[in-house]
């Protein structure tokens, strides 16, 4: 990621802490900044729709794991590397796998908006949520909000927990 997104992404998560302190609505967000070059919040007017975004969903098997602004489950690929954040899902892999896209702007609930980012990918020029430097898949196997179907799958992929780590369980 460049030096203006890194910069952008600083100023936007910032800005979105200090809305988030001084509000007593529930659903204030944090932008990311990672999905495009104009950065700043939009105004709250009902007309943008919500396309991304982080959330804690306590899961019956698993606990507090992450998912996306629609409820999917985010999951994690041991094979991926963080230092430099890489995919190791690419091609068809990324069709049962889809990467997690980082919307601008998302919504962030029960994360510590520190650990999140956005990576841009090199195969398809998008830029893919990243928790802790790792990337995240939602996977097609979910069928409903809260699914965790991937969980495990080739023991190499599985859920998240809102720290970024694997849960293996």
């Amino acid at each position: 990621m460049n030096n203006n997104k890194l910069r952008a992404f600083a100023v936007a998560a910032a800005g979105a802490a200090v809305l988030f302190t001084t509000t007593a609505c529930e659903d204030t967000g944090t932008d990311l900044g990672g999905g495009g070059a104009d950065s700043g919040a939009e105004e709250d007017g009902g007309a943008a729709e919500y396309t991304g975004g982080v959330a804690v969903h306590e899961h019956p098997e698993y606990g507090q794991i992450l998912v996306d602004g629609e409820g999917r489950t985010l999951y994690r690929f041991t094979d991926d590397s963080d230092s430099p954040v890489t995919s190791a899902c690419t091609e068809d892999c990324l069709d049962l796998w889809p990467a997690a896209e980082a919307a601008d702007p998302a919504k962030v609930t029960g994360v510590d908006t520190g650990l999140l980012d956005a990576y841009q990918r090199p195969d398809t020029g998008t830029y893919q949520l990243v928790i802790d430097n790792w990337p995240l898949y939602t996977y097609q196997g979910d069928t409903s909000p809260g699914d965790a179907v991937g969980q495990g799958v080739g023991d190499k992929w599985y859920v998240v927990a809102p720290d970024g780590s694997l849960i293996r369980g």
